[in-house]
C-alpha cells in the first residue's frame, strides 16, 4: 500500500498536553498581579458545579408547637429534590451547600404530618440535621456533627456581620451568607445582620450573595472562642440589572433605546448546547434562524440562515456577517476543486467556551448597521472579559460518544439486490429461493458494520481577574472528536490573551486569540449513498486482497462495484488550518458626554489541504475504477480580512425628555484570498504518491482582493 499522508492523534496525550500548558496560563496571571497594591491577597477557586439554594423566608421554629403540617407523597426521589418542595410548600427559605452533602433516593409517604417530624425521618440516614437561623427565617441544612467533632465542640467561634448596600448603606435583607465546605450559614434579618455559631476555629471562605448583586467571596479566620466580625457592601451587578446590548463597532446601548430587535444567547444557553461549533449551538435557540448541518462527518461545517436573507439561489452566498468584539471575521466554507468533502465552516474555530453572549440580527437593521456586508443579516459576538477581584479559575471537560441510530430498512430475504450477477441472488427481481434456502448465501448489516463509534473530548481551562485599573482573561481549549466514519477526525486546539487597561479617561483593550483545527476529511464523495448501493450479501469490511487490491461487492470479490470502506482506508484527505484574530481598541472620554473610539481588528488564517487518491497496482484481474492512475493534490488558502474605524461620539441630555447622539468616523474594511493548487496524476510507480511521479501536473491560482 502507499504512504499516505495522515495524522497521529492520541486523544488522552492532547488533553494532558492541554492542562500542562493551562498550568502554566495558571502561575502567569497570579504573578503579573503580585506586585499590585490593589491586587487580592486570595485567590478564589469557582467551580461551575457549586450550588446555592434561596427560597422566600420562613417565620416558624422547630419548638413552636403551631409549627404548620404538611403532607407528602414521593417515591426514589433525590434527597435535594425532596427539600426544595417543601420549601416550595412552605414557603421558605433553605441554605444547602450540595458539594458537602449526601444526597441519597428517597421514599415516603404521610399526611398532615408537622414539617420537623418529616424532616427528621426524611434526615434519619443521612449524614445531615436541619436548624433554624436566628432570625427564624431560614432552614440550614448541614452536615451531622460526629463524636470526634462534639469533642472539639470547645474550638469554635462565632461569624457576625452586616451586609449593606455599596452605594446607598442601606442594610440588605435575605442576603445568603454561607461557610464554603462546611455547608452552614445564615440569612440577613431587617437589619442586614447575621450569626454563624459553633463554627469549628480554622480559615475558611464565606459565600455571600444575593439577587441583581455581585456576589463576594471573602476569606476568614475564625479564632477559638471568638466572635469574627464583618461589615459586608455587595455592588449592585449592572449586567443582570440593566439590559445593554453591543451594536456596531462595539457601542453599548440600552436594549429600551434600540429602534430594532434583536435576540441574544446567553453563555449558559451556548453551554447547555455542548458542541464544538457555536453555529449548532444556535439551534433552536433564536426565532427565524436556520442551521443546516452539513453532515455527520466531523468537523463538518454548518450554514446559518436569518429569516430575510436576500436571494432564493442555492448557490448564492446568504450567510449573515460575522463580528466578534466589533470586528468582523471570516466564516466561509471552501472546497476544494468543487468537490464537497465535509470541509468545516471557519466559525468553528472560536472556542464557545470563550463567549460570553451572542446577539443575532436580522437583514434590515445589520445592513443599517455594517452596510452591505450584512445584507443577510449579522452575528454579533462578545467574549468574556476579566472582572475587578480575586483570580478566577474555571475549567470545563466533557466526553461524548456517537453512535449510528438510523440505518435504511432493508430486505434480506430473497437476495441482495444489486449484485449484477445472475438470479435468484442477482441484480434483477427474483422472489425464488430465500436465504434461507441457499446455503452459500449470507446477509451482512453492512451499515453497521462499517461505521465505528465516534468519541468526542473537551477539555478548557480559563483564568481571570484583575483589579480596578487592569483585568485580564486568559483561555486554553482543546477539543479532539472521531467521527463514526473510519478514518475521519478533526480537532482543535485554542489559546486566547485579553486585557483592559483604565487610567482615568482613557480605556485600552487588546485581545489575541491563536487557533489550530483541522483532522481528517471523509475520503470520498457521498460515502453513504456508496453504500447504500452495495451487495448486502458482500461483506464491505472484507475491503481488501491478499494481493494489496480492492475487493468488490460481487460473488468472486471482483466487480463492478467501488468498496467505500476501501477508499477510506487508502484514500487520504487532511487540512491544517492556523488562524490569528486580534483586535485593539482605546477609548478616550472628554467629558461625560463626549468620547474618541480607535478599533483596529485583524483576522487572518493559512488552510493547507492534501488530498490522496491511489492509483492501481498493476496487477492481474484487478478491479481497476480510475483509469488515470490515481492523483495528488494540494491546496494552500491564505486569507486576511483587515478592519480599522475610528470616531468621534457625542451623548447629551437636552432636557429631561429629550436627548442628542451623533456619531461621527471612518470605517475602513480590506480583504484579500490568495488559493493556490497543485494537481497531478497518473502515478507511474504504483505506491508512490508524489508529484515527481505523476505523468501530468496541472497548477491554478487564483487571487481576489
Amino acid at each position: 500500500m502507499m504512504s499516505n499522508v495522515t495524522k497521529t492523534k492520541s486523544l488522552w496525550l492532547r488533553s494532558w498536553i492541554c492542562l500542562a500548558v493551562s498550568g502554566f496560563l495558571f502561575a502567569l496571571p497570579t504573578a503579573l498581579l503580585a506586585g499590585s497594591a490593589n491586587a487580592p491577597n486570595s485567590m478564589a477557586i469557582s467551580y461551575q458545579d457549586s450550588q446555592l439554594a434561596q427560597i422566600s423566608a420562613l417565620y416558624i421554629t422547630e419548638k413552636d408547637s403551631k409549627q404548620p403540617k404538611v403532607s407528602l407523597e414521593v417515591e426514589n426521589m433525590p434527597l435535594i429534590n425532596v427539600l426544595h418542595r417543601l420549601a416550595d410548600e412552605l414557603n421558605v427559605d433553605i441554605s444547602i451547600d450540595t458539594q458537602s452533602i449526601e444526597n441519597p433516593s428517597v421514599t415516603y409517604s404521610g399526611s398532615d404530618e408537622y414539617v420537623f417530624d418529616v424532616l427528621a425521618k426524611l434526615l434519619e440516614e443521612t449524614n445531615l440535621e436541619v436548624k433554624m437561623s436566628e432570625n427564624n427565617k431560614t432552614m440550614i441544612f448541614s452536615r451531622s456533627e460526629t463524636p470526634d467533632a462534639v469533642n472539639e465542640a470547645a474550638m469554635q467561634g462565632t461569624i457576625t456581620g452586616r451586609v449593606t448596600d455599596s452605594e446607598t448603606s442601606e442594610p440588605l435583607v435575605g442576603v445568603t451568607v454561607l461557610v464554603r465546605g462546611l455547608g452552614i450559614g445564615d440569612a440577613t434579618d431587617l437589619d442586614g445582620l447575621f450569626t454563624i455559631a459553633d463554627v469549628p476555629a480554622g480559615d475558611y471562605q464565606l459565600e455571600i450573595s444575593f439577587i441583581g448583586y455581585i456576589s463576594q467571596r471573602p476569606s476568614i479566620t475564625v479564632a477559638e472562642g471568638e466572635t469574627t466580625e464583618l461589615n459586608i457592601e455587595l455592588a449592585v451587578s449592572t449586567r443582570e440589572l440593566d439590559e445593554v446590548v453591543v451594536t456596531a463597532f462595539g457601542i453599548e446601548r440600552e436594549r429600551r433605546a434600540l429602534g430594532y430587535a434583536i435576540q441574544d444567547v446567553s453563555a449558559e444557553d451556548i453551554g447547555r448546547a455542548g458542541s464544538n461549533n457555536l453555529l449548532n449551538s444556535l439551534q433552536g435557540q433564536v426565532s427565524g434562524v436556520q442551521i443546516n448541518r452539513g453532515g455527520g462527518g466531523a468537523g463538518q461545517g454548518s450554514q446559518i440562515f436569518i429569516r430575510g436573507f436576500t436571494s432564493l439561489d442555492p448557490s448564492a452566498n446568504n450567510q449573515p456577517l460575522f463580528i466578534v468584539d466589533g470586528v468582523p471575521i471570516d466564516n466561509s466554507t471552501t472546497e476544494s476543486a468543487g468537490r464537497v468533502r465535509g470541509m468545516s465552516n471557519r466559525a468553528i474555530d472560536i472556542n464557545p467556551e470563550d463567549i460570553e453572549s451572542i446577539s443575532v440580527l436580522k437583514s434590515a437593521p445589520a445592513t443599517a448597521l455594517y452596510g452591505v456586508r450584512a445584507a443577510n443579516g449579522a452575528v454579533i459576538i462578545t467574549t468574556k472579559r476579566g472582572q475587578p477581584g480575586d483570580v478566577r479559575i474555571d475549567f470545563s471537560s466533557s466526553i461524548s460518544r456517537e453512535d449510528i441510530i438510523n440505518t435504511p430498512d432493508y430486505q434480506d430475504v430473497y437476495g441482495p439486490g444489486f449484485g449484477f450477477s445472475s438470479a435468484p441472488d442477482g441484480f434483477w427481481p427474483s422472489w425464488g429461493a430465500p436465504f434461507s434456502e441457499t446455503p452459500d448465501l449470507q446477509y451482512f448489516n453492512n451499515w453497521v458494520n462499517s461505521m465505528r463509534t465516534g468519541v468526542g473530548i473537551n477539555n478548557s481551562v480559563s483564568i481571570s481577574g484583575g483589579t480596578e485599573t487592569a483585568t485580564f482573561y486568559t483561555s486554553i481549549s482543546n477539543s479532539q472528536n472521531e467521527g463514526v466514519i473510519p478514518n475521519n477526525d478533526w480537532d482543535r486546539t485554542s489559546i486566547r490573551v485579553s486585557g483592559e487597561l483604565f487610567q482615568g479617561p482613557l480605556t485600552v483593550a487588546a485581545s489575541a486569540n491563536y487557533i489550530n483545527s483541522g483532522g481528517s476529511r471523509v475520503p470520498f464523495v457521498n460515502f453513504m449513498e456508496r453504500l447504500s448501493y452495495w451487495n448486502t450479501s458482500a461483506d464491505v469490511t472484507d475491503w481488501r486482497h491478499d494481493d494489496g487490491t480492492m475487493r468488490s461487492d460481487s460473488r468472486d470479490g471482483r466487480g463492478t462495484g467501488r468498496n467505500p470502506v476501501y477508499d477510506a482506508n487508502t484514500n487520504t484527505y487532511v487540512d491544517d488550518v492556523n488562524r490569528i484574530i486580534g483586535n485593539l481598541r482605546a477609548s478616550y472620554q472628554f467629558t461625560d458626554w463626549l468620547s474618541l473610539d480607535y478599533l483596529v481588528g485583524i483576522d487572518t488564517y493559512s488552510d493547507e489541504r492534501t488530498e490522496i487518491e491511489p492509483g492501481p497496482l498493476g496487477l492481474e484481474n484487478e478491479f481497476v475504477w480510475n483509469s488515470a492512475g490515481g492523483f495528488r493534490e494540494e491546496t494552500r488558502i491564505n486569507s486576511r480580512d483587515l478592519t480599522s474605524n475610528i470616531a468621534l461620539n457625542l451623548n447629551r441630555d437636552l432636557t429631561q425628555d429629550f436627548g442628542l447622539s451623533v456619531r461621527v468616523g471612518n470605517d475602513v474594511f480590506d480583504r484579500s484570498t490568495d488559493f493556490v493548487r497543485a494537481r497531478g496524476t497518473g502515478f507511474v510507480v504504483p505506491d508512490f504518491s508524489h508529484f515527481s511521479n505523476a505523468t501530468s501536473l496541472d497548477i491554478a491560482q487564483r487571487m481576489t482582493q
